[in-house]
């Protein structure tokens, strides 16, 4: 009774306090005394960090933990955690009433008191927990606070970390809350009751001052209140239809264990499926799965909640009650039917599209249909695909079908599906019924790119021997140039030495002869008829050296170009004639080969002078073109014409045979048009540049 008038003081002193702590706050950022819960809560962690000093008194919580060195007490303000000795936290007890002096510390999460001296006072009672939500919980406001909870119990069993202690899980609000009672476990039937608990909160954090998860810390000194008690034996409970889970009923509630039986038609580590005469069921449970095995009959107990498309059941626990059921799947006839069977096992036909070792285990990617899935195998010690799983493989595929989300959802009404996949249990459920065509996509991937290889290998190898074939014949064509041109140089060399040797001398001697015939009247006849015959030698044969000589070089081409040294012929040779002469050039003019342009001047000189001296025309037309790889040479007169089949030599010596000859010597065409009383066309075409070998060179 005593200590009981001592609460009116003892508010009186936090309020006291409080305004101490107000002024302190006021002051410049050194350490100052901090009396009251509230202002060290609402320190950051750089102020924290200070130490400022601290002196409480309050009402003790609890402590954290059995053997732990932390506990928390309440000071009328707030709750406030508090590092101590493990021995004299120990003694502590809730409801103590003690004066504690310390210094600030920024603490994992949030600011607390390292103890440094603590002196009981008595004992007192404890403030009224403050009734929170989960989602208060879980933003981590009500660290190191006296709080109050409901919820329905989901597990019950010894604290994994401290089996002195006990350790419940609680659903409240949509959240899972950890409640560790500091109490020796006791089995009792706790599981899907709803209870009523009180305890301080403490917080599982990361490095970043982030909450995990919330732990509710009840001192031995509390009791759980039960609101309403579990079954005292569950497996009691009404069996329930899979099917009828989590419809709709008006008077239902929800978060309540339920009862239902099946075949056992799936097993993973801490989950299994299993079918009753409905639907299919995924189960998830603490227990281990490994006394299960497939077909035997169990009776489940669990908490439903919403799967991705159908219910499932969590927190589960289970006890087999039959075995040596024969299972069969849910035999399909298309992909489009698996939608019906979301958690029950099916077996159907597809064709095997692609295969992948993933982390957990194998994905085969397959195609019945229209419709696309996969079918995982996890949880499996393959560490490769077997052989006889190719692409393109026909098979029976069985598993538990598993209706997957869609990446946007409709929000109310029917929900239509569009993908699933199937979990296969072992590889045996992957039958094959056709292995795949020799020309999978695979070996036509590799055939292709085999045969892409080789055309571009022989590609390759004939563009190279082009490369070497055009650059041989680049050479030799540069070869025979430069043979022709040293041809050409001898022939001009020979040329002007007949020019001034030969020519000159037979010229010196036709005129002596000539000279000489003026006194022909006082010879013999036997010497004149000598002497004749010598003077008409001499002047045939200066005419065959003149010939040879023009044959072997063009000394105009030396001066000039081609085009000009035509035009000018033409221009000579109707000159104080009546014959109206016409040039045209046309084309890319360009030098030629001496041969080439040697072998058209001539051309182009007698066929002028053939058509002055014997044509009688009024107009003579030469046309030069010059073509890409041609020159074309075109003389046309409208004289008397001829007929080109009994014409075939000219006065010079030069005529239609020799044009021709000299023509396709160098590769071209020659062509003749005339006839009597029409006039006459010569066209001669030859290449450019030309191609031929060094005999034919030689031989021209």
């Amino acid at each position: 009774m005593l200590w009981r008038a001592q609460i009116p003081l003892l508010f009186l002193l936090a309020l006291v306090t409080a305004c101490e702590s107000q002024l302190a706050l006021a002051l410049p950022s050194e350490p100052y005394l901090l009396t009251n819960a509230a202002s060290i809560r609402n320190l950051s962690p750089e102020e924290a960090a200070q130490h400022h000093p601290v002196r409480l008194i309050g009402v003790v919580l609890g402590i954290a933990e059995i053997g732990s060195d932390g506990y928390a007490i309440h000071d009328g303000t707030a709750g406030v955690y508090i590092q101590g000795p493990p021995e004299v936290v120990a003694k502590l007890k809730q409801g103590d009433l003690v004066e504690v002096t310390g210094i600030t510390d920024p603490g994992e999460f949030a600011p607390f008191i390292i103890q440094q001296s603590l002196t009981v006072l008595g004992k007192t009672n404890l403030p009224e927990p403050i009734a929170v939500t989960f989602d208060e919980i879980i933003s981590g406001k009500v660290d190191a606070q006296w709080i109050q909870v409901s919820g329905i119990v989901r597990t019950h069993g010894p604290n994994p970390l401290n089996t002195n202690t006990c350790q419940l899980e609680i659903a409240t609000g949509g959240g899972r809350l950890t409640v560790r009672l500091n109490t020796a476990f006791v089995k009792e039937p706790l599981i899907g009751a709803k209870i009523k608990v009180k305890g301080v909160c403490y917080y599982k954090v990361n490095k970043f001052r982030q909450v995990i998860n919330p732990v509710l810390s009840v001192p031995p000194e509390v009791s759980l209140e039960i609101i309403e008690p579990a079954p005292e034996d569950p497996y009691l409970l009404p069996i329930q239809p899979i099917n009828l889970l989590l419809q709709f009923a008006a008077g239902g509630s929800y978060g309540h264990m339920v009862h239902v039986t099946g075949i056992v038609t799936c097993i993973q580590p801490h989950e299994f499926w299993i079918r009753d005469n409905t639907r299919g069921l995924r189960i998830l449970t603490p227990m281990s799965t490994q006394p299960l095995a497939l077909g035997q009959i169990v009776s489940v107990l669990g908490f439903p909640k919403n799967g991705e498309y159908s219910p499932a059941l969590q927190d589960a626990v289970f006890r087999i009650t039959g075995s040596n059921v024969v299972l069969q799947p849910q035999y399909l006839q298309s992909a489009a039917e698996a939608f019906d069977y979301d958690a029950d096992l099916i077996t159907l036909e597809a064709t095997i599209t692609d295969l992948q070792l993933t982390r957990d285990g194998i994905a085969v990617g397959l195609k019945s249909g229209d419709q696309f899935f996969r079918a995982i195998l996890v949880n499996t010690n393959l560490t490769v695909v077997p052989r006889s799983w190719q692409p393109g493989s026909r098979v029976q595929i069985t598993g538990i079908c598993n209706v997957t989300g869609d990446p946007i959802p409709t929000l109310t009404g029917l929900w239509r599906p569009q993908s699933f996949q199937i979990i296969m249990r072992s590889p045996t459920d992957l039958v094959i019924i056709q292995p795949p065509p020799f020309l999978t996509q695979k070996r036509i991937m590799w055939i292709l790119g085999l045969i892409t290889l080789l055309s571009l290998t022989t590609v390759a190898v004939i563009w190279t021997r082009s490369r070497i074939r055009l650059r041989e014949q680049l050479l030799n064509r540069a070869m025979t140039e430069a043979q022709f041109i040293a041809v050409l140089n001898e022939r001009d060399r020979i040329a002007r030495e007949l020019h001034d040797i030969l020519a000159q001398g037979l010229n010196a001697i036709v005129l002596n002869l000539d000279l000489v015939r003026d006194e022909i009247g006082r010879l013999s006849e036997r010497a004149a008829k000598h002497l004749q015959l010598a003077y008409e030698l001499a002047r045939m044969a200066t005419a065959d050296a003149r010939n040879a000589v023009w044959n072997m070089r063009a000394q105009v081409l030396e001066q000039s170009d081609l085009p000009t040294a035509i035009q000018g012929i033409l221009e000579q040779m109707t000159t104080a004639t009546t014959i109206t002469p016409e040039f045209t050039l046309s084309g890319n003019q360009r030098r030629l080969p001496p041969i080439l342009e040697n072998t058209l001047l001539r051309i182009a000189q007698e066929a002028i002078t053939n058509a002055v001296k014997h044509a009688h025309p009024s107009q003579i037309k030469v046309t030069l073109e010059y073509e890409p790889r041609t020159i074309i040479l075109t003389i046309e007169d409208d004289g008397h014409g001829f007929n080109p089949n009994t014409t075939t030599r000219s006065t010079s010596g030069f005529g239609l045979r020799g044009m021709r000859d000299r023509t396709i010597q160098l590769n071209g065409k020659f062509e003749v048009d005339s006839a009597p009383g029409k006039g006459t066309r010569i066209r001669v075409t030859l290449p450019t540049p030309f191609i031929t070998n060094s005999d034919a060179l030689l031989s021209i």
